[in-house]
């Protein structure tokens, strides 16, 4: 989930610099579309008014009563005075950031952005292990990355934490929440250790620019690197080495674990079975988008299908999507000779139930399998209510205890 971003210039005449963010909200707080619209300046003409107040919307939907503003950074930038406020609401935060003209008083910029929960999940327990910082590969891709070590007597059960797809932090940030942040935590807490590192495509992202990013390059490499890494450490059971991707890494795991001779088992966090497109389409049809959108996917899910497809097909080039749709995870996983934990949110939209269905279907028989859905769970495998959305993962919460309870009992065997 990306931060949501407007581009806008304010007509209004506030007495200072700061009190245009302070009136942008308000107004937006009042649903009153017009006046916040009156704000805008000479780029007003791109916007309507509710698409204003639809921005605010979906980046507050399930955040409750507002409550304080809190000025967090002040800068300058380009000639503009830049706010940074945390509005915080009953059950969660946004943060604001305004990009203010001194001379004009006028904003030239608005960003909403859900603010992640500070506070560590209640499994967490800080004082048990260790965090040290290292670097997963070597030039031209080396990355950034964490090691949460238990403290004491080892060697511990090593495990190396996989992204989906995008250009992830090492936390797997997805909007207020940092699901591999959790899992990091949360396990190290109960005795193993876990490498956790950015995404190439996060942090590389510019020497990619023009090229088709294959699978290898966007997930595969560094997660082997990365994998190499932990298992070398005496502090880490050789006998013990796991890989754990969600989502796309939980769809490239059993591969990964194939072309690893230290990995001795996988665990895959939301699966995918469906082919990408159709994926597409049902989570467009879900989130209900614009139709117009999803007729330009059927459109382009078509031509691929004949060979004929060209460009990009949201944000990434139909070749990608080609290598994506033509692995099959259920069957890699059925060939892979080594231990598998598969786990589902019940919740899950992108990864839904008739995905869970079929990884049951295909692996049931398995006996080095172990399946689950994880009740209430949605896609990041934290748990809520009702049909899951995307303004969902604006709120802020933790990782299930359930899953956190799973893995670690499957690394410890």
């Amino acid at each position: 989930m990306t931060a949501l971003f407007v581009l806008c210039v304010l007509t209004a005449a506030p007495a200072k610099p700061e009190d245009v963010p302070l009136a942008l909200i308000e107004d937006l707080k009042a649903g009153r579309a017009e006046e916040a619209h009156a704000r805008l300046g000479p780029v007003a003409g791109t916007m309507q008014p509710q698409t204003l107040l639809s921005a605010w919307k979906t980046a507050t939907a399930g955040l409750g009563a507002l409550g304080r503003i809190e000025k967090l950074q002040v800068g300058e930038q380009k000639g503009l005075t830049v706010f940074a406020h945390a509005a915080h609401f009953a059950k969660g935060s946004v943060q604001v950031t305004t990009a203010v003209d001194p001379k004009t008083l006028k904003a030239e910029g608005f960003w909403l952005k859900p603010m992640a929960d500070s506070k560590s999940a209640d499994y967490v327990k800080p004082e048990t292990f260790t965090v040290t910082e290292l670097t997963v590969g070597k030039e031209p891709w080396a990355l950034p990355a964490t090691l949460t070590l238990p403290k004491g007597d080892g060697p511990f059960p090593g495990v190396v934490l996989v992204h989906g797809s995008g250009p992830h932090d090492r936390d797997e940030t997805i909007g207020a929440n940092k699901p591999f942040r959790d899992l990091a935590e949360g396990l190290s807490s109960r005795g193993v250790a876990v490498l956790r590192y950015d995404k190439r495509t996060l942090v590389h992202g510019k020497k990619m620019v023009g090229t088709v990013v294959k699978l290898d390059d966007e997930v595969v490499l560094d997660a082997l690197a990365a994998i190499e890494l932990l298992a070398a450490r005496p502090d880490v059971d050789p006998k013990r080495v796991f890989v754990l991707g969600h989502s796309l890494g939980a769809q490239l795991a059993p591969e990964i674990a194939a072309r690893s001779k230290q990995v001795v088992g996988a665990v895959l966090l939301a699966p995918p079975s469906r082919k990408p497109c159709q994926a597409i389409v049902e989570q467009l049809e879900h989130t209900q988008a614009s139709p117009t959108l999803v007729e330009e996917v059927k459109r382009q899910c078509a031509a691929m299908k004949t060979g004929t497809a060209t460009g990009v097909l949201l944000g990434a080039p139909v070749e990608y999507w080609a290598e994506v749709e033509s692995k099959d995870a259920i069957a890699a996983a059925k060939k892979l000779n080594k231990r598998l934990l598969v786990l589902h949110g019940e919740r899950d939209y992108q990864v839904n139930a008739a995905e869970a269905a079929a990884w049951k279907s295909g692996l049931g028989k398995t006996k080095s399998a172990e399946l689950a859905v994880i009740p209430r769970a949605n896609h990041l495998f934290i748990e809520g209510e009702g049909v899951s959305m995307p303004a969902e993962y604006g709120r802020p919460g933790h990782v299930a205890a359930a899953v956190i309870d799973k893995v670690a009992a499957f690394t410890a065997r």
